[in-house]
C-alpha cells in the first residue's frame, strides 16, 4: 500500500486485509480513501454497499 499516498495507516491495514481475504470488500465511509485506493480494488464506499 506504499503506492497509495494520503491514506491513514488504519485504512491501509484494513484494505490490505480485505485484499488478502480474496472476496471480502473493504468498506469505509471515507470518500477520499475510496478514491485513492480504488485502483487496488476491493474497496467500497459504505453508503454504496449492498448486502449480498
Amino acid at each position: 500500500m506504499r503506492e497509495v499516498n494520503g491514506v491513514t495507516f488504519y485504512d491501509a491495514v484494513y484494505h490490505v486485509l480485505a485484499l488478502r481475504m480474496k472476496g471480502g470488500p473493504y468498506l469505509t465511509a471515507d470518500n477520499a480513501c475510496v478514491k485513492k485506493a480504488m485502483r487496488k480494488g476491493q474497496v467500497t464506499l459504505l453508503s454504496e454497499w449492498k448486502y449480498p
